[in-house]
């Protein structure tokens, strides 16, 4: 677990570096200094800290010490947010995917499962609705006869069908 949150939090460091190096290679190089100044103070880290990113800055040259200032630009960006809510959301995402695995399986599961069914009692289905449409003809069949027979008797005896 700690292992992964390390590897992840150095591999977003390295696209940071590579992001902030073109921007000032595009934008103008500003030195190390004046990249750091307007963060340094707001990510609340002990003054012991910047002297030691200091002294490490002192000892590049070249190349290397162009590079503190995206360095520093990205230790003071990931130290804005703690390592532990980091990890805590990274634990999370992995309930949550996990969570959603279980779901996804389950899910898949009963699909097979309804199928089944499904297959073993289509044919009976089959024949029920076949049954009911029978059922459905022959009612239908009595309504007309039942409403013929109605007609002829209203006629031959009308006094039998008058309001009460």
């Amino acid at each position: 677990g700690g292992d992964k949150d390390g590897v992840v939090a150095e591999s977003v460091g390295e696209s940071l570096v590579r992001l902030t190096s073109a921007m000032r290679i595009e934008g103008g190089a500003e030195s190390a200094e004046e990249q750091r100044t307007p963060l340094a103070g707001a990510t609340g880290r002990d003054q012991e800290e910047e002297e030691e990113e200091e002294e490490r800055g002192e000892e590049r040259s070249g190349a290397a010490a162009a590079a503190v200032g995206p360095l520093t630009l990205i230790e003071d960006i990931s130290s804005l947010v703690p390592r532990n809510a980091i990890r805590d959301i990274g634990k999370l995402q992995q309930n949550i995917m996990s969570n959603l695995q279980t779901a996804n399986k389950t899910v898949t599961d009963f699909n097979v499962f309804s199928e089944e069914k499904y297959a073993s009692i289509s044919p009976e289905l089959a024949k029920l609705a076949k049954h009911l449409k029978s059922i459905k003809n022959d009612l239908d069949y009595i309504y007309k006869k039942t409403s013929t027979i109605r007609l002829k008797l209203k006629g031959k005896y009308p006094q039998a069908f008058a309001p009460a």
